[in-house]
């Protein structure tokens, strides 16, 4: 899925059809389970680099999503590195996401 989603189109693609919401649900099924983790949060972090897919992944708890992960899979570097790349991603010119990231005691994962 990582490689059909490299372009802006594929991108709005599967931010409209629900795609990134799918992904959620898939990572809140199967929290514990790293390797589930790593491929998703990795494509997220290639959505992430869509400006409306930034919004949809914001307004559908994307945020706490994430982050839930990243505390769940604290040692697993795949999680930990598109994680940080997705919060990147969402901080970027939005101080509404960047507010929820605050909120949702993003630094502190990371800092953990």
């Amino acid at each position: 899925m990582c490689r059909l989603a490299t372009s802006a189109e594929s991108k709005e693609t599967i931010g409209s059809i629900e795609g990134i919401d799918t992904l959620l649900t898939a990572m809140k099924a199967h929290i514990y389970d790293a390797r589930v983790q790593a491929q998703a949060i990795n494509l997220l972090s290639i959505l992430s680099n869509h400006n409306e897919n930034r919004w949809r992944l914001a307004r559908n708890d994307g945020v706490r999503t994430l982050l839930d992960c990243m505390k769940h899979c604290e040692d697993h570097v795949g999680v930990q590195a598109y994680g940080c790349v997705v919060l990147a991603h969402l901080a970027v010119d939005r101080d509404a996401i960047l507010a929820s990231i605050m909120d949702t005691g993003g630094i502190n994962v990371i800092m953990d």
